[in-house]
């Protein structure tokens, strides 16, 4: 089980210090798409992205933990569409797997076109190009969109249930308020400054 908080914080000094730091990825693989983000759930899209690309992207995140480590295997263990916006997006649990150990990172995937004009950050954490019919575009961390993070507090807000996209088994991710203490509030605040620094995003 896995829980995703939110810190909403007017001040600037907290905004300023935990953005994160882009990596400009000179080369990146190009996958051909059909339809939307989901159609990377499928081969050969999804085992170009779990053997080609995803072992050379996460290495060079500030969230990744095992750095010193050579990762063995990386797959999409857990992959939902989110749906309720124009943007295809999907949220996906990353399951790694290293001599030592095997973890599992939250890694949102949202596509964003060639020609849109958004921020530099979206390109910057691109980790795939994208090629669905005549338009060009590329694979990005959705947590540099302004719709990924928008759409998450109306999921959270309406209590959804979304079904993850795997026809193996029934498994659904659940999106449910919490009302903390204070005091909780004050301790994961300062979790959340200290250990997610480069995961808190702002407009």
């Amino acid at each position: 089980m896995h829980f995703i908080g939110f810190v909403l914080s007017a001040d600037p000094q907290f905004s300023a210090r935990n953005t994160t730091s882009p990596t400009n990825m000179r080369e990146l693989t190009t996958l051909v798409l059909r339809h939307g983000v989901a159609d990377v759930l499928q081969a050969p899209a999804r085992d170009t992205l779990e053997r080609d690309v995803l072992p050379v992207y996460l290495p060079l995140r500030r969230w990744y933990a095992t750095k010193n480590e050579a990762i063995q295997h990386a797959r999409i263990a857990v992959a939902v569409e989110l749906g309720g916006t124009e943007r295809s997006m999907l949220l996906t649990e990353i399951e790694v797997r290293t001599h030592h150990s095997t973890t599992r990172y939250v890694l949102p995937f949202g596509l964003i076109a060639e020609d849109e004009t958004l921020s530099a950050l979206p390109a910057q954490l691109a980790f795939a190009r994208v090629r669905r019919g005549r338009v060009v575009g590329a694979l990005t961390d959705a947590f540099t969109l302004p719709e990924f993070v928008l759409r998450m507090f109306d999921l959270v807000k309406t209590g959804a249930t979304l079904s993850c996209n795997d026809p193996a088994k029934a498994s659904y991710v659940l999106f449910r308020p919490q009302r903390w203490p204070t005091s909780l509030c004050r301790k994961m605040r300062k979790f959340v400054i200290c250990r997610w620094s480069n995961r808190i995003a702002r407009w």
